[in-house]
C-alpha cells in the first residue's frame, strides 16, 4: 500500500508528452470544476435571486473592472505571448526560460499593484460609469465589492503566471485543481457567512479562493525545478518578444471585456434580475466552450509552438486538423442537447423554490440565442492557438474588433430600435462569435495555401456530422416528450431527473452510433474506429 501511493503521488508530477493525456486531464479536472461551478451559482441563485436581485445584478457588475485589468495584463500574455516564446527559450537554454519568467512576474506585479491602486481610488466614479442605470445604494454597494475583487486578482495575476511555465512544461495536473478550490471556497463562503455577510460572503469567497488557486500550483513549479533569478526587466530580447506579441492580445482581450462591458451598461438600466440572468444563460453557455474548446486548446498550444519552432509544417497541419475536428464533434453534440433540453437543465441546476418559474423560461430563451455562439467559441479557441503558435497576435485582435463593432450594432439596434431587451445582447454576442470565427477561418485557410485537400476533408466532415447531430437531436425531443407525457412526474425534481438523464442518454447512443457508422472517428481518432470494429460493437 505505501507503494502504491508513492507511485501515484509521482503520477501527479509526470510531464503530459501527448496532446491526448494532457486534454483528458483538463477535461477531468474541469468537469469537477464545472459541477462544483453549477452549484456555486446554484446556491448564489437561491440565496440572493427572490430577495435581492438588484444586489445580485451589483455582485455579477462588479467583477468587470477587476476582469478587464486581468484580460489587460495576464490573459493576454499566457496563452497569446508567454507560452510561445517560453517554449522557444527553453529549446535554446533553460536559465534564460527562467529569467523571461521572473522578469515578467515581476514586471506585471509592479503593473498591477500601480494600476490597481488607482481603480482602488476610484472605484465609485468608475461604478457609476460602467452601471449608470444602478441606483446610488448600488453603485455604493459595487465600489465596496470591487475593491475586494482587485485583492483576488492580484493573487490571479500570479497564478497565471504559475499556470503558463507548468504548462509550457506540459504539466497540467495541478493548474487544473486550481479552479476546484476556487469553486469550492466561494461556495463555503457562501454557505457560512451569506446569513452575516449578505452578498459579501462570496466576494470574501472569491479572495480565499484565489489565493488558494496559486497556492496550490506553487509546489509543482519548483518540483519542475524553477528557480528565480537576477531580474533583468526590459533588456533580455526574450522579454521585449513576449510585450511585443502581448500587446495586441491585450488589445483583443479588452474588445473582448469591452463588450461584456456593454452588455452591462445597457443591462443596468433594464428590470432588476436582467443582469443577473443574463450571466446565468452566459454560465451554462460557456461550459461546452470551457469543457471542450479551451482545454483543448490549452493542451494542443504548447504541441503547435514545438512544431512550429521546429518547422515540422506536415505534422502541425495534422494535428491541427486532429484538434479542430474533434472539438466540434464533442462540442457540436452538447450544444444541441443543451438546446433541446435547455428548460430541463435551468430547472434542475437552478430551479430551487426561490428560483421562479419565470426565471427559468427567461434563462432558457437566453441559452437558446447562445447556441450558435458555442459552436463559434469553440472553434475559436483553436484557431487563436495556431496564431498563437505563429506568434501572430495581431490578426486575433483585428477579428476581436471586428467581432466588437458587430456586437454593439446588434446591442444597440437591438435595444433602442427593436425594444428586445435582454435578448438583444445574446443575440449580439452569437452574432458577432460567427463573424470571429468566420475571419479567422478565412485568413487560416489563405496563409496555408487555401487547404485544397484539408477542405474537402472538412466538407465531409461537417456534413457528416450535420447530419448524426440533427438525428441525434430529433431522437432525444421526441423521447423527451414521449417520457414527459406518459412516463415521468416532472413536477417533482426526481421525475425531472431521470426524463432528463434518459433523453440524454438516448441521445448520446444515437450520436455514438452513427458517429461510428459514418466513420467520424477516422478523421480524429481512427484508433477508436478500428477498436470498436474489432469487438463488433455494433
Amino acid at each position: 500500500m505505501p507503494y502504491r501511493v508513492k507511485l501515484s503521488l509521482r503520477h501527479l508530477w509526470r510531464r503530459q508528452k501527448t496532446v491526448t493525456a494532457a486534454a483528458a486531464i483538463l477535461l477531468a479536472t474541469f468537469t469537477v470544476s464545472m459541477l462544483l461551478g453549477l452549484w456555486r451559482d446554484r446556491l448564489l441563485y437561491a440565496t440572493f435571486y427572490a430577495c435581492c436581485a438588484s444586489q445580485l445584478d451589483v455582485y455579477n457588475a462588479a467583477f468587470k473592472i477587476p476582469d478587464f485589468l486581468f484580460a489587460l495584463l495576464v490573459s493576454g500574455s499566457l496563452a497569446a505571448a508567454f507560452i510561445p516564446v517560453f517554449t522557444a527559450t527553453w529549446l535554446r537554454s533553460h536559465r534564460r526560460a527562467y529569467a523571461l519568467a521572473t522578469d515578467l512576474i515581476l514586471f506585471l506585479g509592479l503593473l498591477f499593484f500601480s494600476l490597481g491602486g488607482l481603480i482602488y481610488v476610484f472605484a465609485f466614479p468608475l461604478a457609476h460609469l460602467l452601471a449608470p442605470g444602478f441606483t446610488q445604494d448600488q453603485i455604493s454597494l459595487m465600489a465596496r465589492l470591487l475593491r475586494l475583487m482587485l485583492v483576488g486578482q492580484g493573487f490571479f495575476l500570479l497564478s497565471s503566471l504559475t499556470t503558463g511555465v507548468l504548462q509550457a512544461r506540459r504539466r497540467f495536473i495541478f493548474p487544473a485543481l486550481a479552479p476546484i478550490f476556487y469553486n469550492l471556497a466561494i461556495i463555503l463562503a457562501i454557505l457560512l457567512w451569506a446569513p452575516s455577510l449578505g452578498i459579501e460572503a462570496p466576494v470574501l469567497g472569491v479572495v480565499i479562493g484565489a489565493v488558494g488557486h496559486w497556492l496550490i500550483q506553487v509546489p509543482a513549479l519548483f518540483k519542475t525545478g524553477f528557480y528565480f533569478t537576477r531580474p533583468r526587466l526590459l533588456w533580455s530580447p526574450e522579454i521585449k518578444k513576449v510585450f511585443t506579441l502581448m500587446l495586441p492580445r491585450a488589445v483583443a482581450l479588452v474588445l473582448n471585456e469591452l463588450a461584456e462591458a456593454l452588455a452591462i451598461f445597457l443591462a443596468s438600466a433594464l428590470p432588476a434580475g436582467s443582469l443577473s440572468l443574463f450571466y446565468l444563460s452566459q454560465h451554462l453557455y460557456a461550459i461546452p466552450v470551457r469543457l471542450f474548446g479551451i482545454t483543448l486548446g490549452q493542451a494542443v498550444l504548447p504541441s503547435f509552438s514545438t512544431l512550429i519552432a521546429r518547422r515540422r509544417r506536415q505534422a502541425f497541419r495534422d494535428r491541427f486538423l486532429k484538434a479542430f475536428h474533434l472539438v466540434f464533434y464533442l462540442t457540436s453534440f452538447v450544444t444541441v442537447m443543451m438546446l433541446v433540453l435547455r428548460l430541463q437543465l435551468v430547472r434542475l441546476l437552478f430551479g430551487s423554490r426561490r428560483f421562479p418559474w419565470s426565471a427559468t423560461i427567461i434563462t432558457g430563451r437566453l441559452l437558446a440565442f447562445l447556441a450558435p455562439a458555442i459552436l463559434a467559441q469553440a472553434g475559436i479557441q483553436i484557431l487563436v492557438r495556431v496564431f498563437y503558435a505563429w506568434q501572430d497576435t495581431k490578426t486575433t485582435s483585428l477579428a476581436a474588433f471586428w467581432a466588437l463593432v458587430v456586437n454593439v450594432l446588434v446591442s444597440v439596434l437591438g435595444i433602442y430600435y427593436f425594444h428586445w431587451g435582454i435578448y438583444a445582447i445574446v443575440l449580439a454576442i452569437s452574432l458577432a462569435s460567427i463573424f470571429q470565427f468566420a475571419i479567422l477561418f478565412s485568413i487560416l485557410t489563405a496563409r496555408l495555401n487555401h487547404w485544397r485537400e484539408e477542405a474537402q476533408i472538412n466538407g465531409v466532415f461537417f456534413s457528416r456530422l450535420l447530419a448524426i447531430n440533427l438525428l441525434a437531436g430529433f431522437v432525444t425531443w421526441g423521447l423527451m416528450h414521449f417520457l414527459d407525457s406518459f412516463v415521468f412526474d416532472t413536477q417533482r425534481v426526481f421525475g425531472l431527473f431521470l426524463l432528463t438523464s434518459f433523453s440524454f442518454l438516448g441521445g448520446t447512443l444515437v450520436y455514438i452510433i452513427l458517429s461510428w457508422w459514418f466513420r467520424i472517428f477516422d478523421f480524429f481518432a481512427p484508433a477508436w474506429h478500428r477498436f470498436l470494429a474489432k469487438f463488433n460493437v455494433f
